[in-house]
């Protein structure tokens, strides 16, 4: 492209201040600038056109290398110059605005070959890239550390180190940490900042490692290096270690500095933790001799290693010690006190420990305002325990929310449903108003007086609140509607129930259970049975007696014996009123099986469809059923059935085909005693002798049957090493009669 030059166009006009020049072309033809780059001379092009007839203005070579020298002076104007780099690269740092221009003058400086940077130079740049979190950049930095032997200060290595760890760069800081390692200045500043951090971020393993690379690297230990280590070391468990590098400072020649308080403290809490407070204690008093100062901090270690392993009276002495020097403030100290007593059954030294709570002004807390409670709850009784609520809140002790939910339950207990009422509205004008426990007592208080529209009320309330109801609520309206047959309103709660997904447990089943069986719609109670059971529920006496009912009503003898069964695999033992209640149930419905009895045993008459019914019954199930109409009493093993006796005396022996003696004895009626039955059978690891008596209207003769003969006859004749007493309300066996017997064992039934 040719450009013209001519001296019709002058730059003469523009003044030396080095502004740029305006050109105004024609709209005609139009000029287009180019300016090169400006390490190179300035140039004006101008392009022919030959579509215009004007013809463009022409330079001479003069007025432009003016102009070229023109620019080159307003580009280096921009900068200050300056002999020293540094201080450049300093105050620019200094302004904000600036302070990226600093740095890139410091890359720029930086690749020459008399350039190093000053200390405050390295501060600056760390600063402004740690504050931008620009970690390549501080890479960077840390190897121009080595690069020209040129490290910041102490406090700089410790705050740089210190933000690498808290920001995870775990790659960046332990590469500063093998830089760093061989500047003897600010080596074990570096490493005591890493350790440090690394404690406050809870991981102790790494703090153990940089301190085994100091160790390793030659790098000078101080007292706060074995005091940050042998804290890592607490906190992993290892107190064997921190006793050991106790041992390892205390043999060296570190100064002991003010950091050796914190160094005593650490080991007692470890002694203490390895149940070893005597030796914490000693070197407590080791460390007051020698002057270092005592904070609470050791006081509450001390006292709870001695709660820990129970010796009261040095924990007692050490809270003396500590409440005359005011030297401590941790409740938690307090509250392992305060349990500690009631663990001993000492629950009237609770309240002491409130008294040195007020003397030392620590606020009483929730936690054990609400211990004190339940303590005196289950120790003395739901009375006590409201007085000592009372006593406690008139000597200036506020309850919490734990508090109030406890006391609510005792007045509850208690039958205070005035006094309940007025703590749970406290609760709520304080603020506890979404207490579920709360909700719960109160929703069982209004159940039990029989509010039932202020329980669906509250209930409703706090819905409106958002608070989810929990099993122990919905349990509570199960029972209130159950127990007035309203069958449409426990039918609804069981949906919603299982449309909020709250999970029914044995409570819920039986109180569904019992209010279908009030009602008598016995297949209803069977589907939540077997429901019961599906899901996996275990069987108690309260289940136990509803379903035998529910059984014996519907004539399902076959589901009874399971029942039985299920209820003796599962160890749940029969009391008395379910002992008759099954009694009852098979004798109903005796008549029923009476052909299966005929079937089994066809030598017996057809006398009694109870003994016949019971003698099945014991065959199912491996074990007795005494028969408490005076018919008959029997043993039986489980595969077989064996019977001797006559009416007016007793026979002892014989045996089943598993080998497995089966005993029988039987005294005449005439005695009017209901006589000892003996069996053995291979599911019972020891034989039992059960024996039973009942006084009948000629119980003349019947007493004049020693009861010790009985006893000793059968245990003679089957050498058995227990002896089972199934007692009714009137009986003549006693512990005494049976030690006349020499038997010294005996089992009672449930």
């Amino acid at each position: 492209m040719a450009i013209s030059i001519s001296s019709d166009f002058s730059l003469a006009s523009m003044n030396k201040t080095h502004k740029r020049p305006i050109f105004n072309p024609s709209k005609i033809s139009p000029i287009l600038l180019y300016l090169s780059p400006l390490t190179s001379p300035s140039r004006i092009l101008i392009p022919k056109s030959s579509s215009s007839s004007y013809q463009p203005p022409i330079l001479d070579e003069s007025s432009v290398a003016e102009f070229d020298v023109g620019l080159q002076d307003f580009q280096d104007s921009s900068e200050p110059e300056s002999e020293n780099p540094n201080d450049l690269i300093c105050n620019l740092f200094k302004d904000p605005k600036t302070e990226e221009k600093g740095f890139v003058r410091y890359q720029k400086a930086k690749r020459s070959s008399d350039f190093i940077p000053s200390r405050s130079t390295l501060h600056h740049l760390i600063r402004y890239s740690t504050r931008l979190q620009d970690w390549n950049s501080i890479w960077s930095i840390s190897e121009d550390f080595r690069k020209f032997n040129v490290y910041p200060d102490a406090s700089s290595c410790s705050r740089l180190i210190g933000n690498c760890i808290r920001a995870r760069r775990f790659k960046l800081a332990n590469n500063l940490l093998d830089i760093l390692k061989f500047e003897k200045e600010v080596a074990v500043f570096t490493f005591n900042a890493a350790m440090r951090t690394y404690n406050k971020l809870h991981m102790y393993s790494s703090a153990v490692n940089v301190f085994g690379i100091m160790k390793s690297s030659g790098v000078e230990l101080d007292a706060e290096s074995y005091g940050h280590a042998m804290e890592a070391y607490l906190k992993m468990g290892k107190n064997n270690s921190v006793v050991s590098l106790f041992k390892e400072f205390e043999s060296s020649e570190i100064e002991w500095t003010s950091f050796c308080t914190q160094i005593y403290r650490v080991l007692c809490e470890s002694l203490g933790k390895s149940r070893r407070p005597d030796e914490a204690l000693y070197f407590f008093r080791e460390m007051t001799k020698k002057g270092f100062p005592e904070d609470p901090s050791f006081y509450g270690s001390l006292i709870s290693s001695f709660v820990s392993i129970r010796d009261v009276k040095s924990a007692e002495e050490l809270l003396l010690e500590a409440e005359g020097k005011k030297m401590l403030r941790d409740p938690s100290v307090f509250l392992k006190l305060v349990l500690m007593y009631i663990e001993l059954g000492s629950i009237d030294k609770t309240l002491n420990i409130v008294a040195s709570m007020k003397r030392m002004n620590v606020r009483v807390s929730d936690c054990i305002f609400c211990a004190i409670v339940n303590s005196y709850s289950k120790k003395k009784g739901p009375s006590a325990a409201a007085k000592v609520y009372e006593d406690l809140v008139s000597e200036g002790c506020v309850p919490g929310q734990v508090t109030y939910a406890s006391v609510l339950n005792v007045y509850c207990r208690n039958g205070l449903y005035e006094k309940a009422e007025n703590v749970f509205r406290e609760m709520n004008d304080k603020g506890f108003d979404r207490c579920v426990v709360a909700y719960a007592s109160m929703i069982a208080m209004y159940g039990k007086t029989n509010r039932i529209r202020d329980a669906m009320r509250l209930v409703a309330r706090m819905k409106e609140k958002g608070i989810e109801p929990n099993v122990w609520i919905y349990n509570s309206l199960l029972d209130m509607h159950g127990k007035v047959l309203n069958l449409r309103q426990v039918e609804k709660i069981w949906k919603e129930m299982k449309r909020r997904k709250v999970a029914a447990d044995k409570v819920s089943y039986t109180s569904v259970i019992g209010a279908y069986s009030k009602a008598r719609e016995f297949e209803a109670c069977i589907q939540y049975y077997n429901e019961y059971r599906l899901n996996g529920g275990v069987i108690d006496r309260a289940m136990a007696g509803i379903m035998v009912g529910v059984y014996s009503k519907m004539s399902r003898v076959d589901e009874l014996v399971k029942l039985l069964q299920d209820m003796k695999a599962e160890g749940t033992r029969l009391d008395a009123r379910l002992y008759r209640s099954s009694l009852n149930a098979l004798r109903d419905a005796g008549v029923q099986i009476q052909p299966k009895c005929n079937d089994f045993f066809p030598q017996f008459r057809q006398q009694s469809a109870t003994l016949e019914m019971l003698l099945i019954f014991q065959l199912e199930l491996g074990f007795l059923f005494v028969d408490p109409f005076d018919n008959l009493i029997t043993g039986c093993g489980c595969r077989a059935f064996s019977f001797w006796g006559k009416w007016n005396g007793f026979t002892i022996g014989g045996g089943d085909p598993t080998g497995s003696p089966v005993v029988c004895l039987y005294w005449g009626r005439k005695y009017g005693v209901c006589a000892c039955v003996v069996w053995k059978i291979k599911a019972v690891p020891k034989a039992i002798c059960v024996c039973r008596t009942l006084l009948r209207r000629n119980s003349s003769q019947g007493l004049e049957l020693s009861s010790g003969e009985i006893l000793a006859t059968a245990s003679a004749g089957a050498g058995f090493d227990e002896i089972l007493l199934d007692v009714s309300d009137q009986f003549l066996y006693t512990e005494k009669k049976i030690a006349a017997a020499g038997r010294s064992s005996f089992l009672l039934p449930e």
